[in-house]
């Protein structure tokens, strides 16, 4: 694989990851866990550690047949090393066979979410999914290693309309600003004028 210059990995870092373009042709991603994470900005110390280091953890992969190669965990690593112009045959690999879509879930929840320093909004994404694959907030709560009321707060989220969910998470607030802007779920005006208050840090 090529070792790029600290020129060539400035110029990548201020592209965008769109891993609908940059994945391999046959690889395709969940419809729910390609959701959970925020995938556009670049992470330059993960390019850095890549390009020099090399690939430390497997992605992983469900193998769907002719459906193709479904990727499950390290989207993001992926997204990198594509960027990076790694071909599929360069890229470590853990491809799983006979995993059906709820352990497919189950397994992405484990590698994904257990590692990972997420949003709020992307915990949230993350728990909607189980839950809407017939799991029980008990069951979800169990496997994330949370309470049920932790589980609860998360699924609240999803009473805020889209455009707010949008703000919420791309100021990356605390669970607490959703309780009062959830009052406000019928005023999305009011909605978007307290998050900006909040941002400007008014009370």
């Amino acid at each position: 694989m090529k070792e790029h210059t600290e020129e060539e990995l400035l110029k990548l870092a201020n592209k965008k990851l769109n891993l609908e373009k940059l994945k391999d042709k046959h690889v395709v991603l969940h419809p729910e866990i390609s959701k959970w994470r925020d995938m556009e900005k670049t992470d330059m110390q993960m390019l850095r550690s890549l390009n020099t280091r090399g690939q430390i953890q497997a992605v992983t992969f469900r193998e769907l047949g002719e459906k193709g190669t479904e990727l499950l965990a390290g989207a993001r690593r992926y997204a990198h090393m594509k960027l990076l112009e790694w071909t599929w045959d360069e890229i470590k690999k853990d491809v799983r066979e006979n995993l059906s879509d709820r352990d497919a879930l189950i397994l992405a929840v484990e590698e994904n979410l257990h590692r990972k320093n997420l949003s709020v909004m992307e915990e949230a994404r993350a728990v909607n999914s189980l839950l809407k694959n017939m799991m029980s907030i008990k069951d979800v709560a169990k496997l994330m290693n949370q309470s049920p009321s932790w589980v609860s707060s998360r699924k609240n989220l999803f009473e805020l309309p889209e455009e707010t969910r949008k703000l919420f998470e791309k100021h990356d607030l605390a669970y607490g600003y959703s309780i009062p802007l959830r009052k406000l779920k019928d005023l999305p005006e009011a909605q978007t004028a307290l998050i900006e208050k909040i941002v400007e840090g008014g009370d």
